[in-house]
């Protein structure tokens, strides 16, 4: 539940007893407090700026779980396939001989990508009118998703060497014909269980 959420179910269910308490005892509910003064403009501008890295980064984080999970399953099949025709051996002597795998998308790449999204999306409402505590969750979120973008792409660079071994035997199309089936095998394990 993302932390708005929880702030907004919290406060409802606050309200609900506060105002079962005072039904109860025959008082009636105080006047809600006077909304908070609306930040300055500069102010304003930079929750509204920060909001829209805090929503990039967490699509990035999004979209890097659901790339880390398709990565992993080609890597498992990958492997499976190459047990199965025996190559293996062949394949841990070729990785170690690859010193320039393909580097993939920079985080910052990603980054930018995501944040036009965003501001192509409209401008956001800032979910906390505190400077420090979106600047602290912004920092923290560039943190977990850079090391996770590059943990991702360390997956990139093992699923493309992976392939150009294959295609060096010859057998990547081999492979390509015979994954949806293990797919669909894996598939039907895992709803087995």
């Amino acid at each position: 539940m993302s932390t708005k959420c929880f702030l907004i179910v919290a406060s409802s269910i606050a309200l609900i007893f506060s105002t079962s308490a005072l039904a109860q005892n025959g008082a009636a509910p105080a006047a809600a407090p006077a909304a908070a003064p609306a930040p300055r403009p500069q102010v304003q501008s930079a929750l509204v700026n920060l909001t829209l890295e805090y929503n990039a980064l967490d699509t990035m984080l999004h979209s890097i779980g659901s790339m880390r999970i398709n990565s992993q399953d080609r890597i498992k099949a990958m492997n499976a396939y190459m047990q199965q025709k025996n190559l293996l051996d062949g394949f841990q002597t070729y990785s170690a001989t690859v010193t320039n795998p393909p580097a993939g998308t920079s985080f910052n790449q990603g980054y930018q990508v995501a944040l036009a999204n965003e501001k192509m999306a409209g401008t956001p409402q800032p979910t906390t009118q505190t400077l420090d505590q979106l600047t602290s969750d912004v920092a923290a979120t560039t943190t977990l998703a850079q090391e996770s973008w590059n943990a991702q792409n360390k997956l990139f660079q093992q699923v493309s060497v992976m392939s150009a071994y294959l295609q060096s035997k010859n057998e990547l199309v081999g492979y390509q014909q015979w994954a949806p089936a293990y797919a669909a095998q894996q598939r039907s394990s895992q709803t087995a269980k």
